[in-house]
C-alpha cells in the first residue's frame, strides 16, 4: 500500500536523492562559492535557498533537464569568470560537485 501522507522522496523532492555512483568528496569547498551556487539555483528554481544543499543531485532532487543544467553552467560560468569544457560536465551531478569544480579552477 502507498503512504499518502509520506513525504516524497528522491526526483524533486528536498531530500537528496541516493548518493550511489556519485564521488563523495573529501576537500572543503568554501562557503562563498557554494553560496553563489546555490542562490543561483534557488533564483531558477524559485525556491528558498535554505532547501538546497550541497548533496542534492542537479536532475534527480532539484528536477533539471540537460537544458537547464546547460543554463545553470552558463550562469555559473558568467558569475565566476570561467569556462566550463564540455567533457567536464559529466562530473557535475549535484551541487557540491560544482562548487568543487569551481573551486578548483578559481585555485
Amino acid at each position: 500500500m502507498i503512504d499518502s501522507e509520506a513525504p516524497p522522496r528522491g526526483r524533486y523532492s528536498e531530500e537528496p536523492h541516493s548518493t550511489e555512483g556519485v564521488l563523495i568528496m573529501t576537500e572543503r569547498i568554501d562557503p562563498a562559492i557554494t553560496e553563489k551556487i546555490v542562490h543561483a539555483l534557488a533564483t531558477y528554481l524559485k525556491r528558498d535557498p535554505a532547501s538546497i544543499t550541497e548533496s542534492h543531485h542537479l536532475r534527480d532532487d532539484l528536477g533539471l533537464d540537460s537544458v537547464a543544467v546547460i543554463e545553470l553552467l552558463f550562469e555559473i560560468e558568467e558569475r565566476f569568470k570561467l569556462q566550463i569544457p564540455d567533457q567536464d560536465l559529466p562530473g557535475l551531478s549535484t551541487v557540491g560537485s560544482v562548487a568543487a569544480y569551481v573551486q578548483r579552477q578559481l585555485a
